[in-house]
C-alpha cells in the first residue's frame, strides 16, 4: 500500500492545521503543522509537536466518515478497504462534519464561510415542494437539484440555507459553503412523525437547560417536512460559518465500532456515546 498524505484544514484558514498520513504498511498518523490555532482538533489530539499514533489518529478520523451509501460507493469504485480511512477521506474528506476538511496535499482548503446573498441559489416555493415530494417518494432529491451534502438516515433529507428574508437556497455548485438547516421528509404513510418530532423537540426545550435545536413544520397534508436549525452554524448578518465539533467517541479516542451497544453478556454491553458536543 503506497503512502498517502492529506492536509487537514479548519474552515476559513488558508494554511493547514495538520497532516494526516497513511504509511506504506497501512498505519496512520497525524501531526500538527502549526500551534497557531483557535483550538485543538480534538480533546484526544491536543496540540503538540510529536505525531499521534495509529490508534489515536483512527479514533478521531474514522469517526468523520458517514455510514451511508456514498461511502460504500467510494469503496467499491476505487477498491478501498473499510480500514483505509485515509484513502476514504481522500475522496470524502472535503465535506467532513463540522469545520474541518481533509484534502490531498497542496489543493488548499475545501470549506469557506458563506455569503447568503452571493454564494447561494434561491429556491422558489415550487422548487421546495418538488424537492420535498422527491424526498418523500424516493428518499433523494431530484436529479437536477444540487445536493450540497448527502445525509444519511431513515428519512429523506436535504441541507438548506435560510436567507435573512426567510427564503431558502442551496449553495452554488462548486462552492463548499455552509448550510443552516436540515429538512427531513418522511414517507407518505408516516407524515404524523413530523408533528410528533416537532412536539417532542418543543417539550425537550421546555424541560431542560441544555440547548435543543429549533424545529419548524413545513408543508401540509400528505407533504410535510420538519425543518431543523443546525446547531453547528453561526449566522452573523449574511455570513454563515461552521462550528467545530466532535462526538464523544472522538473526544475519547474511540473508533466508530465503539459507538453502539453490542450484543453479549451484561459486562460487555455499553450505551451509545454518539452525542455531539
Amino acid at each position: 500500500m503506497a503512502a498517502l498524505e492529506l492536509d487537514v484544514f479548519f474552515e476559513g484558514m488558508a494554511t493547514p492545521a495538520g497532516r494526516l498520513v497513511r504509511s506504506d504498511d497501512g498505519a496512520t498518523s497525524f501531526r500538527y503543522l502549526t500551534d497557531d490555532l483557535p483550538h485543538p482538533l480534538s480533546l484526544s489530539l491536543p496540540v503538540r509537536a510529536e505525531p499521534f499514533s495509529d490508534s489515536l489518529t483512527r479514533g478521531f478520523f474514522s469517526n468523520l466518515l458517514f455510514e451511508n451509501a456514498q461511502r460504500e460507493q467510494i469503496m467499491q469504485r476505487h477498491g478501498i478497504d473499510f480500514s483505509d480511512i485515509v484513502g476514504l477521506l481522500a475522496h470524502l474528506g472535503a465535506d467532513c462534519p463540522g469545520s474541518i476538511s481533509c484534502v490531498p496535499v497542496g489543493t488548499g482548503p475545501a470549506k469557506m464561510p458563506g455569503d447568503l446573498e452571493a454564494d447561494y441559489v434561491p429556491l422558489t416555493s415550487k422548487d421546495l415542494l418538488r424537492v420535498m415530494a422527491s424526498l418523500r417518494d424516493f428518499r433523494r432529491v431530484p436529479d437536477d437539484t444540487n445536493d450540497p451534502s448527502p445525509l444519511a438516515g431513515v428519512q429523506g433529507k436535504i441541507a438548506l440555507a435560510r436567507r435573512p428574508d426567510g427564503s431558502f437556497a442551496l449553495p452554488r455548485p462548486g462552492l463548499n459553503v455552509p448550510t443552516t438547516h436540515i429538512l427531513k421528509v418522511p414517507r407518505a404513510g408516516e407524515m404524523m412523525t413530523v408533528n410528533q418530532e416537532h412536539l417532542l423537540m418543543g417539550i425537550m426545550a421546555a424541560v431542560q437547560r441544555h440547548p435543543v435545536a429549533h424545529t419548524e413544520m413545513i408543508g401540509e397534508g400528505d407533504l410535510r417536512g420538519l425543518l431543523v436549525e443546525r446547531f453547528d452554524r453561526i449566522v452573523e448578518g449574511n455570513t454563515v460559518r461552521r462550528l467545530h465539533q466532535e462526538d464523544f467517541a472522538q473526544a475519547l479516542g474511540l473508533g466508530p465500532q465503539m459507538k453502539y451497544q453490542r450484543n453479549g453478556t451484561e459486562e460487555r454491553c455499553f450505551m451509545s456515546i454518539g452525542a455531539q458536543n
